[in-house]
């Protein structure tokens, strides 16, 4: 019993710890919630003291035009007759039609639109009484030091009036038409065009530079070799002539181990080995996308390496309309015999001895030596 008293007496200790904690902690959550409504209470006092000043700025702009309307609202009663303050007319309808119809354009001067304005204005600040809205315009028709009548200067006021509030319409259109585009995101030109226009022609000149080099490096060569063009300037397996690779003896079985083959990121082949043997037509089976045109156009550009001695001709599976023959379109592919064709007409045509360092007696030995009479036949076979 007393072992279980004990236990208790702790439990009750350990509740009473928990819950001074719990209050610690409730008495700061809410120091931090009355610091942050103080705060927010400043804030919206900064907030209605700034509002309050713009406020008082508007409502000294617009005090001039707000007096204006007053004015002219006594003055004019608002059904075209003028009227006082308590409806008293200012002229009869008489004599307003009479002084309408005597009265001509009169120009004012700068100054004295002026001194109408600060007139107008004082017999408010003087805090002058008058009975009607006539004896104050007539106050202020006695005190302009001008031959003016009252009647002129409520006309002169009202049209000041009315340019200051167009004035201000037009000004509020571009203060919005100027907030607006600068919201709105040019795109055009770059900001560094100039930049941009440096470099592209910085490329050029070194493709320009490049290229010359290259030119100057066939030259070169070229002129080592007798002025003889190499199969790497002609562009196609040359078969003929000294610098054809030799065949006699030569094997004509292909043997290539080790292949591997990547269509983008995918293995086709690893370690695979190609073997044709001479004379030996093949077929290449296999699903969509395993890798058959991959294989042979791999083998076409050199990817996988074939004996030197051997020509490889990579005929693609569609080909674009033209005017040619089938049987030209075959002729064609053979470069070499088309190269020598070409040597051999302009040899004749221009009376040359030589072209690209051969003569025309090694042209026709050339086009002997790859059996060039029988081309067409060979073409008509395929």
């Amino acid at each position: 019993p007393r072992k279980a008293s004990h236990k208790r007496s702790g439990c009750s200790k350990n509740t009473k710890m928990t819950t001074r904690a719990e209050r610690e902690k409730l008495a700061l959550i809410e120091e931090k919630r009355l610091e942050k409504e103080e705060k927010k209470r400043q804030l919206q006092a900064k907030r209605a003291a700034r509002d309050a000043r713009k406020a008082e700025k508007m409502e000294t702009s617009t005090m001039n035009s707000s007096h204006v309307g007053e004015s002219l609202e006594n003055a004019d009663g608002g059904d075209g007759e003028s009227k006082g303050d308590d409806g008293e007319e200012i002229l009869s309808q008489k004599e307003l039609e009479e002084f309408t119809s005597s009265q001509t354009t009169v120009q004012w001067s700068k100054e004295e639109e002026l001194r109408l304005v600060e007139t107008f204005w004082k017999t408010f600040e003087d805090d002058e009484e008058f009975e009607t809205a006539k004896e104050r315009w007539e106050a202020v028709a006695s005190r302009i030091q001008s031959n003016r009548t009252a009647l002129q200067c409520v006309e002169k006021y009202r049209e000041l009036c009315h340019r200051i509030k167009k004035g201000r319409e037009l000004y509020l259109l571009q203060q919005a038409k100027s907030k607006a585009s600068g919201n709105v995101i040019k795109r055009g030109q770059a900001k560094h065009r100039s930049h941009l226009q440096q470099k592209r022609e910085l490329e050029e000149k070194a493709r320009i530079k490049k290229k010359e080099k290259e030119e100057q490096l066939k030259r070169e060569r070229i002129a080592a070799n007798g002025g003889r063009l190499s199969a790497e300037d002609l562009g196609f397996f040359i078969r003929s002539g000294p610098d054809a690779e030799r065949r006699v003896n030569a094997n004509m079985d292909i043997c290539i181990t080790n292949v591997q083959l990547y269509g983008g990121t995918q293995e086709l082949i690893s370690d695979g080995t190609l073997k044709l043997v001479n004379g030996t037509k093949y077929g290449l089976v296999g699903r969509n996308g395993a890798g058959k045109s991959t294989l042979l156009r791999a083998v076409a550009e050199g990817i996988i390496p074939v004996p030197s001695h051997l020509q490889v001709i990579h005929v693609e599976q569609e080909a674009s309309p033209d005017a040619r023959s089938a049987l030209q379109t075959v002729l064609d592919t053979d470069k070499e015999r088309t190269y020598l064709l070409n040597l051999e007409k302009k040899m004749l045509d221009e009376e040359l001895d030589t072209v690209d360092g051969i003569d025309l007696n090694e042209v026709y030995e050339r086009l002997d030596e790859i059996s060039s009479d029988d081309a067409e036949a060979r073409a008509g076979g395929i």
